[in-house]
């Protein structure tokens, strides 16, 4: 069975204590401590293998876009982003990032936490928000909704011929 180790991103809810609960877990990564982009290489069973770059909150709160300083694809391999941000909400205080931005990075695609309603990620949309696993409030979707809603682990694992356990841990607060 293959064994592989999470990787996550903290946001603007958990940028205090998810760096500290990685820490503590054995074998889990922490993508882009303290707002630096960082990559790392997945391999599947028969060495398929998958570029992760991540992006975590460095504070409560990020005026800029994370993507200004993205350092752009290194290799040839498929390659997934993970950002906790605002799409296309310029004036926000929580990594404000354009789609024409997340699209120029030149990624296969991204995995979006902040907003907890899911979008539909596949071939052809490529970047979006994977929702809350569990509804944080009266109005948001629970676990069976978001799990009929949200395709995007099986569009990542058929496009990498495997599966990869991508978590997110993000917002609690309603965006």
């Amino acid at each position: 069975m293959l064994q592989v180790k999470p990787s996550l991103i903290s946001g603007n809810h958990d940028v205090e204590v998810l760096p500290k609960l990685a820490a503590r877990i054995p074998d889990c990564e922490l993508l882009g401590a303290d707002g630096r982009w960082q990559s790392t290489i997945i391999r599947g069973d028969a060495n398929e293998q998958l570029t992760v770059w991540g992006w975590s909150f460095p504070a409560l709160s990020v005026q800029y876009s994370p993507l200004a300083d993205f350092p752009g694809r290194r290799d040839n391999l498929p390659t997934l982003g993970l950002l906790h941000c605002d799409r296309d909400q310029s004036a926000s205080r929580y990594a404000p990032v354009g789609s024409a931005e997340l699209a120029a990075a030149g990624l296969d695609a991204w995995l979006l936490g902040h907003i907890h309603r899911p979008d539909t990620l596949g071939v052809e949309n490529p970047q979006g928000y994977l929702g809350s696993a569990v509804g944080l409030d009266a109005g948001e979707p629970g676990v069976e909704e978001h799990r009929r809603l949200q395709p995007g682990s099986k569009w990542v694992c058929r496009s990498a011929a495997w599966c990869h356990p991508v978590a997110h841990h993000g917002d609690h607060a309603r965006a």
